[in-house]
């Protein structure tokens, strides 16, 4: 893991806050910078799990911040990534979690219908 864990932030009833977003990457260009960013600006924690990208790909994962980015350090596969992003989230008392691709497939607009 990169990053120090955190958890939602404490009262309010907002439900993004509660919700994490979920973002298995492998080996991602800059639609998942793009895509953390609106997230993150509408409200969401989002949690990347970079399943064990190359070096070139760092810069990526740093543009990040401040979302979370855990790290496999040799590629496990998608459903490996989400089963480390799932724990993550519910270890830390998150409510639920929606999963969206780094290749920007996802719009923001539909991650809000369904949060």
């Amino acid at each position: 893991m990169r990053r120090p864990a955190s958890s939602p932030p404490e009262g309010g009833t907002e439900s993004r806050a509660r919700l994490g977003v979920l973002i298995p990457a492998y080996q991602p260009d800059q639609r998942l910078a793009d895509l953390a960013g609106k997230l993150m600006e509408a409200g969401f924690s989002v949690v990347v799990v970079d399943d064990g990208s190359s070096a070139a790909s760092a810069p990526v994962f740093q543009a990040l911040d401040p979302a979370v980015v855990l790290r496999h350090e040799e590629n496990r596969g998608k459903g490996r990534a989400l089963k480390t992003g799932l724990a993550y989230l519910a270890d830390r008392g998150f409510t639920g979690a929606v999963t969206a691709d780094a290749d920007g497939q996802h719009s923001v607009e539909d991650i809000l219908r369904v949060a």
